[in-house]
């Protein structure tokens, strides 16, 4: 999706302290729980061969598309990828803060403004993904090492599956983009010319300016999934944060025990207890996220 058919897909107009908010809910949501979800993992998964097919597909497409870090085992190089979009955190605030008045109108909006807004929505769809994804390779693996064919289709639903199948790219993609070390981020981002974009004058621009110059991280390769709704949709953004909270929280606490269980598989020393908690814990993500979606599409 190119920058002036993002612009026209954004609301007519909305708050700057929903842009502030969602910046700082975001970054929190990154550093609190999916960089250090990842920090754990790397102590199982540095020199460690995956042992399920789906997760060796997954390797080689990632390591096929996403630039850094292809010689270290692929959660180990997310891991890396994900702090390295933390460091940028500061960055995209100050010019979230200094770019943004306090009404955003949509038509007519700087080409500063629209890249800063696409890569606040990378950053939150590649956190909630990179969670979701260690969930399915927790569940890959540990299905593998106990020798269950069951396991996965017991755990999680094929909606669930096929979310996770369909939007690796766009998470591979997300982080060539915004996992650039942050000295690359603020010079593209400061090298962006500051010029007002809509649908009359968009195509034009583009033309003389050139895509590259007014998208130089390359955001038009995301598909129109990679949206986050609060922009797009007439809805209420604290309860859709409070929503996230409850998934995330529960999400967390899911990879916390999928790792333990992980590890005592693979030392020979399963605990049946264990396994039941991670059942329920498991339901009750699936459970909020449900409730999740059904807000975001009711809208």
């Amino acid at each position: 999706m190119n920058i002036i058919a993002y612009i026209n897909s954004l609301l007519p107009s909305f708050s700057k302290n929903r842009v502030v908010d969602d910046a700082r809910e975001t970054y929190a949501e990154l550093l609190s729980n999916t960089v250090p979800a990842y920090i754990e993992a790397e102590k199982v998964f540095n020199n460690y061969s995956f042992r399920s097919q789906v997760m060796k597909d997954f390797s080689v497409t990632y390591k096929r598309i996403v630039r850094e870090d292809k010689q270290v085992n692929m959660i180990v190089s997310i891991s890396r990828a994900l702090e390295r979009i933390g460091q940028s955190k500061d960055y995209i605030q100050d010019k979230i803060d200094s770019n943004f008045e306090s009404e955003v109108v949509s038509d007519g909006m700087s080409s500063v403004k629209a890249n800063l807004l696409r890569i606040l929505e990378a950053v939150g769809f590649t956190s909630d993904y990179a969670m979701l994804f260690l969930n399915y390779v927790y569940i890959l693996e540990t299905g593998e090492i106990v020798k269950d064919t069951g396991y996965v289709k017991s755990t999680l639903s094929p909606a669930e599956i096929q979310y996770l199948n369909k939007h690796f790219s766009d998470f591979c993609l997300a982080l060539n983009t915004i996992a650039k070390d942050k000295q690359k981020i603020v010079k593209a981002i400061d090298e962006i010319p500051d010029v007002l974009l809509n649908i009359n004058t968009g195509a034009t621009l583009i033309g003389t300016v050139g895509e590259d110059k007014l998208d130089p991280l390359l955001l038009r390769n995301f598909t129109s999934d990679i949206k986050n709704p609060i922009y797009h949709l007439r809805m209420i953004f604290a309860e859709r944060q409070v929503q996230k909270y409850k998934r995330n929280r529960e999400l967390k606490k899911v990879l916390e025990l999928r790792l333990l269980n992980m590890t005592m598989q693979l030392e020979g020393a399963p605990d049946a207890k264990l396994e039941k908690e991670i059942q329920y814990v498991q339901g009750r993500v699936q459970s909020l996220d449900h409730d999740l979606k059904k807000m975001e599409e009711g809208i």
